[in-house]
């Protein structure tokens, strides 16, 4: 399921048309397998009305007639595409599995004329309309972010710390000592060596403090040492050592022969960051907002 907040321009079209007389959100779900839509009208639609809107790349998207569909007869309308399958030029198609919507006005009825019928900017009508759309625009950017709260990539403060305490991790504070490591080789690497978030090192003292690295780093091929940033497991003055005394690479990494730390660590002077903690938090199983299907 994605969620994408609409904008306020969407929810005045939608009542507008609705209070007079047009037909609003009739839905549609994109399958490969259904080659054209019909929308339900019973009297003719006219074209130039017919406005189609659904999520494109996990954002909201109003599609062009001519270009991303087309209308036919008989009420139908069909996506523009290839034989094989994939849009057609610069054509734009909703998200695989998505629902999408259409608006669109039909010929009049003069028998039946709609009681609401001055949609002019000032209008009693359009006032009306624009008044509620905004309410409805504030509450889709709201739904939209309580969204995007339950995601890694996507979360931030308390939401990226609530997400977090599922698996047992917490943002580090000021009494968190901070420091950094040099992952070296004696030799220059034949080829990259990854060092991912989240690698654990520890002093070489009988009751070892233990640290993890903040950020992913790459030693490169040909040369012989990275640097990277660290951080203690436990608050207090345990994480405070001295220069020289970090020397062990608690799961050892291919490649890699020692590790040091060049300066003492110390208290930092401000909380992990928003980054550092979804850092160490990636390789976990942490839920993570996946690109929509094509």
């Amino acid at each position: 399921m994605s969620f994408a907040a609409e904008p306020y321009s969407q929810f005045v079209d939608d009542l507008v048309s609705a209070l007079t007389g047009g037909t609003i959100r009739e839905s549609f779900r994109f399958l490969p397998e259904q080659a054209s839509y019909r929308l339900s009208a019973s009297e003719p639609v006219v074209p130039a009305t017919v406005r189609i809107f659904g999520l494109a790349g996990g954002a909201y998207q109003r599609f062009q007639r001519g270009r991303d569909f087309v209308l036919g007869p008989d009420n139908t309308f069909v996506w523009q595409g290839q034989a094989e399958g994939a849009p057609l030029g610069d054509a734009v198609w909703p998200d695989l599995g998505t629902t999408f919507f259409g608006n669109y006005e039909t010929v009049p009825d003069f028998i039946a004329v709609p009681r609401l019928t001055d949609r002019n900017v000032g209008s009693v009508t359009r006032l009306l309309a624009e008044s509620f759309a905004r309410e409805y625009a504030v509450l889709s950017g709201q739904l939209e972010a309580v969204y995007e709260a339950a995601f890694l990539d996507t979360a931030t403060g308390r939401d990226l710390d609530n997400l977090a305490a599922l698996v047992g991790l917490t943002r580090q504070g000021a009494t968190f000592a901070t420091g950094s490591v040099v992952f070296s080789r004696s030799s220059p690497a034949p080829a990259d060596i990854q060092i991912f978030a989240g690698t654990r090192v520890s002093t070489t003292d009988a009751a070892p403090a233990v640290f993890e690295t903040v950020e992913a780093k790459t030693l490169r091929r040909g040369e012989l040492s990275v640097e990277a940033s660290i951080v203690a497991l436990e608050a207090g003055s345990a994480g405070v050592v001295a220069a020289g005394l970090i020397g062990v690479i608690n799961r050892p990494i291919l490649g890699v022969d020692r590790v040091e730390n060049p300066q003492p660590t110390r208290f930092s002077a401000a909380t992990e960051t928003d980054e550092a903690l979804r850092a160490r938090g990636a390789p976990s199983t942490m839920p993570a907002r996946r690109p929509p299907v094509r």
